[in-house]
Protein backbone atom coordinates (compact mmCIF):
# COMPACT_ATOMS: atom_id res chain seq x y z
CA UNK A 1 0.00 0.00 0.00
CA UNK A 2 2.83 2.36 0.85
CA UNK A 3 4.59 1.59 -2.46
CA UNK A 4 1.36 2.22 -4.37
CA UNK A 5 0.84 5.60 -2.68
CA UNK A 6 4.46 6.59 -3.30
CA UNK A 7 4.14 5.62 -7.01
CA UNK A 8 0.88 7.57 -7.26
CA UNK A 9 2.31 10.75 -5.74
CA UNK A 10 5.81 10.74 -7.22
CA UNK A 11 5.40 9.27 -10.71
CA UNK A 12 1.82 8.77 -11.90
CA UNK A 13 0.37 12.18 -11.00
CA UNK A 14 3.36 14.00 -12.53
CA UNK A 15 2.96 12.10 -15.81
CA UNK A 16 -0.80 12.62 -15.74
CA UNK A 17 -0.46 16.39 -15.27
CA UNK A 18 2.16 16.68 -18.03
CA UNK A 19 -0.02 14.74 -20.45
CA UNK A 20 -3.43 16.35 -19.81
CA UNK A 21 -2.73 19.90 -18.54
CA UNK A 22 -3.67 22.65 -20.99
CA UNK A 23 -2.69 26.28 -20.55
CA UNK A 24 -5.54 28.76 -20.55
CA UNK A 25 -5.86 31.03 -23.57
CA UNK A 26 -6.21 34.00 -21.22
CA UNK A 27 -4.55 33.88 -17.82
CA UNK A 28 -6.78 36.54 -16.25
CA UNK A 29 -8.72 35.17 -13.26
CA UNK A 30 -12.40 35.22 -14.28
CA UNK A 31 -13.79 34.19 -10.88
CA UNK A 32 -16.24 36.60 -9.30
CA UNK A 33 -17.16 36.87 -5.64
CA UNK A 34 -20.58 35.51 -4.77
CA UNK A 35 -22.89 38.45 -4.21
CA UNK A 36 -25.85 38.77 -1.88
CA UNK A 37 -28.29 37.86 -4.64
CA UNK A 38 -26.89 34.35 -5.07
CA UNK A 39 -27.62 31.87 -2.30
CA UNK A 40 -25.67 28.64 -2.58
CA UNK A 41 -27.90 26.86 -0.06
CA UNK A 42 -30.84 27.61 -2.34
CA UNK A 43 -29.02 26.53 -5.50
CA UNK A 44 -27.93 23.23 -3.94
CA UNK A 45 -31.38 22.29 -2.57
CA UNK A 46 -34.11 20.02 -3.93
CA UNK A 47 -36.84 22.34 -5.27
CA UNK A 48 -40.51 21.70 -6.04
CA UNK A 49 -43.53 23.92 -6.46
CA UNK A 50 -46.47 23.42 -4.08
CA UNK A 51 -49.92 24.99 -3.81
CA UNK A 52 -50.91 26.76 -0.59
CA UNK A 53 -54.17 25.44 0.86
CA UNK A 54 -56.90 27.57 2.47
CA UNK A 55 -55.40 27.05 5.94
CA UNK A 56 -51.97 28.31 4.76
CA UNK A 57 -50.29 24.93 4.77
CA UNK A 58 -48.42 23.02 2.08
CA UNK A 59 -47.94 19.27 1.71
CA UNK A 60 -44.43 17.83 1.51
CA UNK A 61 -43.64 14.11 1.66
CA UNK A 62 -46.95 13.23 3.31
CA UNK A 63 -46.68 15.89 6.04
CA UNK A 64 -48.48 19.24 6.31
CA UNK A 65 -46.16 22.22 6.81
CA UNK A 66 -47.42 25.51 8.24
CA UNK A 67 -46.54 28.94 6.89
CA UNK A 68 -45.95 31.32 9.86
CA UNK A 69 -48.77 33.81 10.52
CA UNK A 70 -46.36 36.73 10.16
CA UNK A 71 -45.75 35.76 6.51
CA UNK A 72 -49.40 35.42 5.47
CA UNK A 73 -50.23 37.92 2.73
CA UNK A 74 -53.35 38.60 0.63
CA UNK A 75 -53.51 36.32 -2.39
CA UNK A 76 -51.37 33.61 -0.80
CA UNK A 77 -54.18 31.03 -0.71
CA UNK A 78 -54.17 28.69 -3.71
CA UNK A 79 -50.99 30.29 -5.04
CA UNK A 80 -47.92 28.26 -5.93
CA UNK A 81 -44.79 28.71 -3.86
CA UNK A 82 -41.28 27.34 -4.21
CA UNK A 83 -40.37 24.73 -1.57
CA UNK A 84 -36.68 24.02 -0.99
CA UNK A 85 -35.42 20.97 0.91
CA UNK A 86 -31.99 22.16 2.00
CA UNK A 87 -28.90 20.01 2.52
CA UNK A 88 -28.95 20.82 6.25
CA UNK A 89 -32.40 19.16 6.53
CA UNK A 90 -34.47 22.35 6.86
CA UNK A 91 -37.47 23.15 4.70
CA UNK A 92 -37.71 26.68 3.30
CA UNK A 93 -40.44 28.32 1.26
CA UNK A 94 -39.82 31.19 -1.09
CA UNK A 95 -42.79 33.53 -1.08
CA UNK A 96 -42.13 36.35 -3.49
CA UNK A 97 -38.54 37.42 -2.79
CA UNK A 98 -38.53 36.30 0.87
CA UNK A 99 -37.49 32.98 2.39
CA UNK A 100 -39.65 31.53 5.15
CA UNK A 101 -38.88 28.60 7.46
CA UNK A 102 -41.78 26.14 7.52
CA UNK A 103 -42.80 24.15 10.60
CA UNK A 104 -44.73 20.92 10.93
CA UNK A 105 -48.43 21.61 11.33
CA UNK A 106 -49.25 20.24 14.79
CA UNK A 107 -53.03 20.20 14.34
CA UNK A 108 -52.78 18.07 11.23
CA UNK A 109 -50.25 15.74 12.89
CA UNK A 110 -52.49 15.18 15.93
CA UNK A 111 -55.76 14.86 14.03
CA UNK A 112 -56.67 11.40 12.84
CA UNK A 113 -59.16 10.54 10.18
CA UNK A 114 -62.31 9.17 11.82
CA UNK A 115 -62.66 5.42 11.53
CA UNK A 116 -65.51 4.50 9.25
CA UNK A 117 -67.90 1.87 10.43
CA UNK A 118 -67.94 -0.97 7.95
CA UNK A 119 -71.26 -2.13 6.66
CA UNK A 120 -72.25 -5.65 7.55
CA UNK A 121 -71.67 -7.98 4.66
CA UNK A 122 -74.02 -10.80 3.87
CA UNK A 123 -72.76 -14.35 4.17
CA UNK A 124 -71.38 -15.77 0.94
CA UNK A 125 -70.49 -19.46 1.17
CA UNK A 126 -67.25 -20.67 -0.38
CA UNK A 127 -67.40 -22.03 -3.95
CA UNK A 128 -69.11 -25.41 -4.20
CA UNK A 129 -70.83 -25.18 -0.81
CA UNK A 130 -73.94 -23.25 -1.83
CA UNK A 131 -77.32 -24.99 -1.60
CA UNK A 132 -79.34 -22.62 -3.73
CA UNK A 133 -80.27 -25.36 -6.24
CA UNK A 134 -80.98 -28.12 -3.73
CA UNK A 135 -84.74 -28.32 -4.54
CA UNK A 136 -84.37 -27.76 -8.26
CA UNK A 137 -84.31 -30.61 -10.79
CA UNK A 138 -83.65 -30.36 -14.49
CA UNK A 139 -85.26 -33.73 -15.25
CA UNK A 140 -88.89 -33.55 -16.43
CA UNK A 141 -91.43 -34.94 -14.15
CA UNK A 142 -94.08 -37.02 -15.87
CA UNK A 143 -97.40 -35.27 -16.21
CA UNK A 144 -100.44 -37.30 -15.14
CA UNK A 145 -102.54 -38.36 -18.09
CA UNK A 146 -105.51 -36.19 -18.88
CA UNK A 147 -108.70 -37.73 -17.59
CA UNK A 148 -111.98 -37.90 -19.38
CA UNK A 149 -112.24 -35.15 -21.78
Amino acid sequence: MEDANRYLEQEFLEEWNERFTVKAANEVDAHRPVGETIRLESILSHVEMRQVTNDYTVAWEGVRWQIPKTEVRPGLRRSSIRIEARLDGSLQARIGERYVTLTVCEKAAERKAPERKRQARRFVPPPGKSKWMSNFSVARKEQPAAQGI
